[in-house]
């Protein structure tokens, strides 16, 4: 499992106080590529999945939100979608660092899924005997908003890492996209 680095992340997130969400700002976004998801295990991506209940909090205004939202609902999820004015409260409640942080916060199977995470991702951490920080993993994060990940297809895209944290900030990269 390779370790997180914070400070590329750090240099391509700026927080907005407009609205109070969080802006993504990619830099070096290619056109016209595909994602690699060799990381996954092709026994994850091949075996049936039983519909999962899932409950997205957002802000009611974001797009994005729904839109990944769909991607869910396209690989067998039954999604709920709460309409919170306050998202950021429940990010700081279930404990979601800063730096993990995205615009939409999901609960699955007791599992926060922060952002705009692949299903085959969500599926491979889930199927997981052990999870990278046992106990205290809380979940899984694409921090900020990247081009290309499910609900921010744009026509660009920048390759990103899915993160499994813990409230301490303690982060582990367990699954790559490139383009």
């Amino acid at each position: 499992m390779k370790a997180f680095n914070q400070f590329s992340l750090g240099a391509a997130v700026l927080s907005v106080a407009a609205m109070g969400g969080l802006a993504w700002f990619s830099f070096g976004a290619g056109q016209n590529a595909v994602a690699d998801t060799t990381t996954l295990d092709a026994a994850v991506l091949e075996t049936p999945m039983m519909a999962r209940e899932v409950t997205m909090h957002s802000d009611p205004n974001c797009g994005c939100c729904g839109d990944w939202a769909a991607h869910l609902e396209a690989h067998g999820y039954q999604v709920t979608t709460d309409h919170s004015v306050d998202v950021f409260a429940l990010k700081a409640e279930q404990g979601i660092p800063a730096m993990m942080r995205s615009c939409h916060t999901a609960l699955i199977d007791g599992y926060v899924v922060e952002g705009h995470v692949p299903a085959e991702a969500i599926e491979a951490f889930l199927g997981m005997a052990q999870k990278p920080f046992g106990d205290r993993t809380i979940g899984i994060s694409v921090p900020g908003m990247p081009h290309g990940s499910p609900g921010m297809e744009t026509g660009y895209f920048n390759d990103y890492d899915v993160v499994a944290f813990t409230a301490d900030g303690e982060a582990a990269v367990i699954h790559e996209v490139r383009f």
